[in-house]
């Protein structure tokens, strides 16, 4: 049964073959354009499977995919579809690059001091005004302060992410009975600093892979301490959304010591939902049932997911 392209899938792809056929590319603005199935099947809405062809180059991808001589025609075959996709977006990601630039040493052991301190002056605003009123919107925009100041990595060569880290560490250590503006900030700040497979050419390095890690262990202690002290369970489902997706991203890139690493925090999470206690025992039953399908939840969704998701 063929099954609709969702419209956030085609607005993604568009996006990212900047509205253009593959393989028309530049030439290609101006032209209309639809969404191809490179494999032929119109159930198979992956990105990977999906390609941005002009009415002309669309007609010869069909011809390519049905089987015997059909006139004098051209054709297109599927891996020559697939291998103009792979060139045409490679160019646009490598393009969209940001720039590094080169400061004195100097000038970079100076900026990496005033990032330290301005996270560390930031970590403690949120943590602070958490303490006065877990609703307080502020803390969305101290967060997005927080997160603007990755880029900074990028271009200058300073370990910001590093910093960052140590930063949400420190707040999920003190954000276990917290409200879900805090919980759901955090979890949100701690998934900018991850490599995200949202592209078939996304790569890692040892350092991605170390703050997958900082995360893991971050949201152990909090997800921990969550099921067993937070009254709102809304809480602990952000937080094993959150164990999920780092799942998801280490299932993605075939780190299995990673996603096994995940499955042991949230069978641990798991058990600790029995220490939550409310005033009768009832409630508490109750309570602590819930809690282990939020979890179990999150656990049989990653134990299903397999290494070729991307």
């Amino acid at each position: 049964m063929r099954k609709s392209l969702p419209a956030t899938t085609e607005r993604n792809l568009l996006i990212r073959n900047k509205h253009c056929c593959c393989i028309c590319q530049k030439d290609g603005h101006g032209k209309e354009i639809n969404v191809h199935h490179i494999d032929g099947n119109n159930s198979n809405n992956t990105i990977k499977n999906l390609a941005v062809l002009c009415l002309v180059h669309a007609s010869q991808a069909d011809a390519g995919l049905a089987k015997g001589k059909l006139g004098s025609g051209k054709k297109l075959k599927p891996d020559a579809v697939a291998q103009y996709k792979y060139q045409w977006e490679k160019k646009i990601l490598e393009e969209s690059v940001i720039p590094k630039k080169k400061i004195p040493t100097y000038r970079k052991k100076q900026l990496g001091i005033f990032f330290y301190n301005e996270i560390q002056k930031v970590k403690h605003e949120i943590v602070a005004l958490d303490e006065i009123d877990p609703r307080d919107k502020t803390i969305k925009i101290k967060f997005a302060f927080l997160n603007s100041l990755i880029i900074e990595e990028y271009v200058y060569d300073i370990k910001v992410r590093k910093y960052l880290m140590e930063a949400y560490t420190y707040i999920a250590f003190i954000a276990a009975e917290s409200g879900v503006l805090l919980v759901q900030s955090l979890t949100d700040a701690m998934e900018s600093l991850l490599v995200t497979p949202d592209s078939e050419y996304a790569d890692i390095s040892r350092e991605d892979i170390y703050f997958l890690r900082a995360c893991i262990e971050a949201l152990d202690m909090l997800g921990d301490n969550i099921a067993s002290f937070n009254a709102n369970p809304a809480t602990l489902k952000i937080a094993c959304a959150m164990l999920f997706k780092i799942g998801k991203v280490a299932t993605v890139f075939n780190i299995s010591s990673e996603k096994q690493r995940v499955l042991r925090v949230l069978n641990k999470i798991n058990k600790s939902c029995l220490d939550f206690r409310t005033a009768t025992k009832a409630t508490t039953a109750k309570q602590r049932q819930l809690r282990q399908k939020i979890v179990q939840t999150e656990i049989v969704k990653l134990e299903q997911l397999k290494a070729s998701t991307q």
